[in-house]
């Protein structure tokens, strides 16, 4: 079973959907029967609509009120992409420095690096380098992740994704990879399909075991007349079986434009489905 949960440090990624700028998104937990707040992110813009900061705060069940948490600063390149951000978590009492986050460009404005940097000893210590490349159409072929080692001050493998695309572009599947040894070992495969509107139908998680791939995961996507998003479905693969078996489902209610008003995550449990998040 796989549960979706919110991330502050990829909100930024989630803040224009459909064209629209999210002001606030609130999560909730499914507690002895209700609905209970847990976490509350609001998002910032800029004159330009460039999004400028990302505040988190938790739900206090003590004082039913809304506390601190996290908070993310982003100062953007004039054209609106992201030069770098930075997150800080509330200790209580003030702002402390989490993580800060580079990012640089290719020609074509595509994404060619990001540097993860964590704050050690009142310092920025590099962590993450993830580094793109892009075939003459300009579509994602491979991304290379590398983590720092401060004892050889230097850059070293970690993983390693390959893309194959289909002709308009879009992802026919990517293999992931695991450094080990001086050599690339595959670890993941993940298929897509498509409906005849160009959206994704399917998403198959496959796993690298005893040299071959192995389903996992298996993600089916659905959607209104309108073309937008109403559910997404999960089933686990069962190895003693061989088949697909129900895991969980997030149940998408939509804006008339075609922005999320809420979804519902929900897990088959005890064969009903069982809220979780909303």
């Amino acid at each position: 079973m796989k549960i979706i949960i919110p991330a502050l440090l990829s909100l930024f990624v989630s803040t224009c959907i459909f064209g629209q700028k999210i002001k606030t998104i609130t999560y909730q937990t499914w507690t002895n029967n209700a609905w209970q707040n847990s976490t509350l992110t609001a998002n910032s813009y800029d004159g330009n609509g460039y999004l400028v900061s990302v505040d988190e705060q938790a739900w206090n069940t003590g004082s039913n009120a809304w506390d601190n948490s996290g908070q993310v600063s982003y100062t953007n390149n004039a054209n609106g992409s992201i030069n770098y951000y930075v997150s800080q978590i509330w200790n209580g009492s003030a702002w402390g420095n989490n993580q800060n986050v580079v990012y640089t460009y290719n020609g074509l404005g595509k994404t060619a690096t990001i540097t993860y940097q964590s704050w050690v000893n009142n310092a920025w210590q590099n962590g993450l380098l993830s580094t793109s490349s892009y075939d003459g159409n300009g579509y994602l072929v491979t991304v290379d992740y590398q983590s720092w080692s401060v004892v050889n001050n230097a850059w070293i493998n970690g993983s390693h994704l390959t893309y194959t695309n289909n002709v308009d572009g879009s992802v026919n599947y990517y293999v992931s990879q695991a450094w080990s040894s001086n050599s690339w070992v595959n670890t993941q495969k993940v298929i897509y399909t498509y409906n005849g509107s160009g959206k994704t139908a399917t998403m198959t998680t496959q796993e690298w075991v005893n040299n071959a791939w192995q389903n996992a995961l298996l993600s089916t996507y659905s959607y209104d007349g309108n073309g937008y998003l109403v559910s997404v479905n999960e089933q686990d693969w069962s190895t003693v079986n061989s088949a697909w078996e129900t895991g969980s489902q997030i149940i998408y209610t939509n804006n008339p434009n075609g922005s999320i008003d809420n979804y519902v995550s929900q897990s088959w449990t005890n064969n009903v489905w069982v809220n979780n998040q909303k």
